[in-house]
């Protein structure tokens, strides 16, 4: 028996093809493109120490109900023995279970610092936090230690991932 396909088949087959083809290289164009680590990257905190205490109270304060966008805000740092963090308040969320804020720097160019707050149901309260700049390659992140709370200053890649 003799199995002939019409030309017409042929070139449908053809077409298929071609648009499989174009759709897939339409994927591989949308896909988003990473952001390379720069290692190379300034540091914006040079002239701060490795680890700096701040106070509950300190930390409270930025959080509380009443901060609003726009709000100017300084964070003391090391108890005042250093140069205060200083910025606006970009974003400011608050209800029963966690308050949020988000500060943008006018005292370091270009750094964001986002401090959270969550009540445990002991009553205390366990506060999350990082201040960081994605034009250089430091940054601080909030750690506990005991019952004290330390800015720990840490390479920006270690804290973030693609």
């Amino acid at each position: 028996m003799n199995y002939h396909k019409p030309t017409g088949i042929r070139l449908i087959y053809a077409i298929c093809l071609f648009a499989s083809l174009s759709l897939k290289a339409q994927d591989s164009k949308t896909k988003a493109p990473l952001r390379e680590p720069d290692y190379n990257k300034s540091k914006i905190f040079n002239s701060l120490p490795a680890s700096i205490e701040v106070s509950d109270l300190d930390l409270q304060t930025l959080v509380a109900p009443g901060t609003r966008k726009s709000q100017e805000i300084s964070l003391p740092l090391a108890s005042g023995k250093l140069s205060p963090f200083t910025g606006k308040v970009a974003y400011a969320f608050s209800n029963e279970r966690m308050r949020t804020v988000t500060v943008q720097s006018t005292s370091f160019n270009g750094a964001v610092l986002t401090l959270s707050s969550v009540p445990k149901s002991d009553g205390t309260v366990r506060y999350t936090g990082r201040i960081f700049s994605y034009q250089h390659g430091d940054a601080f992140e909030l750690q506990q230690k005991g019952d004290h709370y330390y800015w720990i200053k840490k390479n920006l890649y270690e804290m973030m991932a693609e």
